[in-house]
């Protein structure tokens, strides 16, 4: 067993921490020293990579931790690794997550699956994860990465409905673990920049619908998630912050 870390920093585990708004997620909390779990499916060898690239940017501790979260016990296996490592695990930030774009009426029975069980399932194994080890110290930070398509975005019926089910788990969680000074919040991006959406011939067009004349930045993304880990942020639980540039 790895001796737990001997210092007052909180400790985190992000999962999709190799995705475009993982990586700069964990950048944020790294800055904020944070030791950091990265939580990744398949690509292993990038979060290799960026864990020694953070460990040397910013001196905190940062460990690899392969799952899936469609695993109650992988999952389980990998926050009892983490809080070994570390003493405690304070910080649960679940940024993973699969978005099948397709029309409602030719989307695969395939592709609700997994939707359901990676977006909805797989973040509810995670949070059940971590909750008794924020229960011990009582504080915890649980921001779960949503969607703006919750409120309406051709293509997305599929991914909308299974991100919704987010905010039933925050509103109920938040209820159920206030006593213990647990938050529960989501953070709904709408298009970030640098994803799919923005490269190729489609990017002008759908830059009409932002007021702001630009997409969302994945740095202002992190940034709400980092306010929300903090202590700054302890009375604000059960909410769903959408990121959407003034979309109408």
């Amino acid at each position: 067993m790895t001796t737990p870390t001997d210092d007052n920093k909180k400790v985190a585990l992000v999962t999709g921490a190799t995705g475009l708004l993982g990586q700069v997620i964990c950048r944020r909390l790294a800055a904020e020293g944070v030791h950091l779990g990265l939580g990744c499916t398949s690509n292993e060898a990038a979060a290799n990579t960026l864990a020694a690239e953070l460990s040397q940017d910013f001196g905190i501790e940062c460990s690899v931790h392969p799952f899936d979260v469609k695993s109650a016990g992988e999952v389980q296996a990998a926050v009892t690794d983490l809080a070994e490592r570390h003493g405690r695990v304070d910080i649960l930030v679940a940024a993973h997550g699969v978005a099948p774009q397709q029309f409602l009426r030719f989307t695969r029975e395939e592709d609700v699956q997994s939707a359901f069980r990676v977006n909805a399932e797989g973040t509810i194994h995670c949070v059940t994860a971590v909750l008794p080890h924020m229960q011990q110290n009582n504080f915890g930070r649980v921001v779960l990465l949503g969607t703006a398509a919750v409120l309406g975005r051709l293509r997305s019926a599929v991914y909308s409905a299974s991100k919704s089910a987010l905010e039933g788990l925050v509103r109920s969680a938040s209820l159920e673990h206030a006593a213990h000074g647990i938050t529960f919040n989501i953070v709904s991006p709408a298009v970030v920049e640098g994803g799919p959406a923005t490269i190729g011939d489609g990017r002008d067009k759908l830059l009409k619908d932002y007021p702001l004349g630009r997409f969302i930045l994945p740095e202002e993304v992190a940034g709400t998630i980092a306010f929300l880990t903090s202590e700054a942020a302890a009375s604000i639980t059960g909410q769903q912050i959408i990121m959407d540039g003034g979309r109408p």
